[in-house]
C-alpha cells in the first residue's frame, strides 16, 4: 500500500501497480497460509473448506495473470470475458465452501439433499451469470463498461455476507468464529468497494483514481482473506496452551 499513502513511485508506475498488481503480494500469503491449513487439518470438511478458499483465491489471481499477459492497449471483450469467469470461478467456490460448511452438516441433511441444495445453487449462479455475461455478446458496449459485470459482484458479495452473517448467527462451532468474522469483513468490503466502483462507472459519483489512500477500501479485503486464514490455528493454539499443566506442576510430577 507504500505507493498509494506516500509518493514513493513516479504517478505513472503508482497507478498501474495500484490499479492491477497491489494486493498479488497479499493473495499469495492467503494460498500459503489456507494451503498450511489444508495440511494440518484432521477432518476431511475442513480440508474441503480451504482447498476451495484456495480456488476462490485462485480465481482472482488468474485476472493478475491476465494483466501482466495481456497489454492495457490490446484488452477488450474477450479479456473482459476472462475476467469475468476468473472472478466468477472464485465466488463459485466460496459459494460451495459456505453452503457445505467447514465445522458441521447442518441438522437434517442428507447426502442427497446436499447435492440438491448445491445443484439448485450452481443452476441459480450459472442462470445469474447467463444475464449478465450475455451483453458480451448481445451489447459489446455496454460489457465493456463493466457496469453489468460489477452489479453481478455486487449481488454475490451481498449474497455470501448474508450466509456467512447467517452461519455466525447459528450453531457455528466457536473455533470457527473468528476466522467467519473476518471473511464476513472481507466480503463486506468487497460489497462496498464493488457498488462504489459501479456506481463510478456510471457517473453517479466522482471517480476515484487509483494510487491515493481510497486503495484501501479495495486492498484491506485481501489481508482479512490472510487474517481468516491464520487465525483458524489462533483458537488451536490457546486450547493447547490451556491443556498444558503449569510449570511447577510438571517438576513436582518428574
Amino acid at each position: 500500500m507504500l505507493p498509494s499513502l506516500v509518493s514513493v513511485l513516479p504517478p505513472d508506475p503508482t497507478f498501474y501497480w495500484a490499479d492491477q498488481y497491489n494486493d498479488v503480494p497479499t493473495l499469495g500469503f492467503v494460498i500459503a497460509a489456507a494451503a498450511l491449513r489444508v495440511r494440518v487439518a484432521r477432518e476431511r470438511k475442513e480440508r474441503t473448506f480451504w482447498r476451495l478458499f484456495i480456488g476462490c483465491v485462485m480465481g482472482w489471481m488468474a485476472v493478475r495473470a491476465l494483466y501482466v499477459l495481456v497489454p492495457y492497449s490490446d484488452r477488450g471483450v474477450k479479456s473482459d470475458l476472462f475476467s469475468d469467469l476468473s472472478y466468477l470461478f472464485g465466488y463459485l467456490c466460496l459459494v460451495v465452501a459456505l453452503e457445505l460448511r467447514p465445522d458441521r452438516d447442518p441438522p437434517g441433511l442428507t447426502r442427497v439433499r446436499r447435492v440438491e441444495s448445491l445443484g439448485t445453487l450452481a443452476f441459480a449462479f450459472l442462470m445469474l451469470s447467463y444475464f449478465t455475461l450475455a451483453p458480451s455478446v448481445f451489447n459489446p458496449e455496454a460489457y465493456a463498461s463493466w457496469v453489468t459485470s460489477l452489479l453481478l459482484y455486487a449481488v454475490l458479495d451481498a449474497w455470501l455476507l448474508l450466509r456467512t452473517l447467517r452461519l455466525l448467527r447459528t450453531d457455528l462451532v466457536p473455533e470457527w468464529v473468528v476466522p467467519m468474522r473476518f471473511l464476513a469483513g472481507a466480503l463486506a468490503l468487497w460489497l462496498i468497494g464493488d457498488v462504489a466502483e459501479g456506481l463510478m462507472y456510471m457517473e453517479a459519483i466522482p471517480y476515484m483514481d487509483s494510487g491515493a489512500p481510497t486503495d484501501l477500501i479495495w486492498t484491506t479485503p485481501t489481508l482479512l482473506l490472510f487474517l481468516a486464514a491464520r487465525s483458524r490455528g489462533w483458537f488451536l493454539l490457546r486450547r493447547r496452551a490451556g491443556a498444558a499443566p503449569p510449570q511447577d506442576d510438571v517438576s513436582r510430577s518428574k
